[in-house]
C-alpha cells in the first residue's frame, strides 16, 4: 500500500510547471536554438512526467475502489474528446 496523500483530482501543480518547462524546451529548440537546447530533453520530460501522473492517478483508483476501470479513467481524463 502506498503512504502519502490521496489525488483529490487530476492536477498536480508542480508537476504542471515542470511539464511546462518541457514544452519550452521543445519551442526553445525548435526557434533555432536546437544545438545548444536539444528538443528531445524536453520531450523525454515530459512524457515522464506524464506517465508518473497517469500511474499515480490510476494507483489512487485502486486504493479507493480495489481494482480500476480502464474506460472510466479515460472518461474522466477526456481523451476521447481531445482525441475527437
Amino acid at each position: 500500500m502506498r503512504t502519502g496523500h490521496s489525488l483529490d483530482n487530476s492536477v498536480i501543480p508542480s508537476l504542471d510547471g515542470l511539464r511546462a518547462v518541457s514544452i519550452t524546451i521543445v519551442l526553445v529548440s525548435h526557434a533555432g536554438f536546437g544545438t545548444v537546447v536539444p528538443g528531445g530533453l524536453g520531450v523525454t520530460i515530459f512524457f515522464f512526467l506524464s506517465g508518473y501522473l497517469i500511474t499515480t492517478l490510476l494507483l489512487d483508483e485502486y486504493e479507493r475502489s480495489g481494482r480500476i476501470d480502464i474506460g472510466k479513467f479515460y472518461l474522466r481524463l477526456g481523451c476521447f474528446r481531445r482525441l475527437w
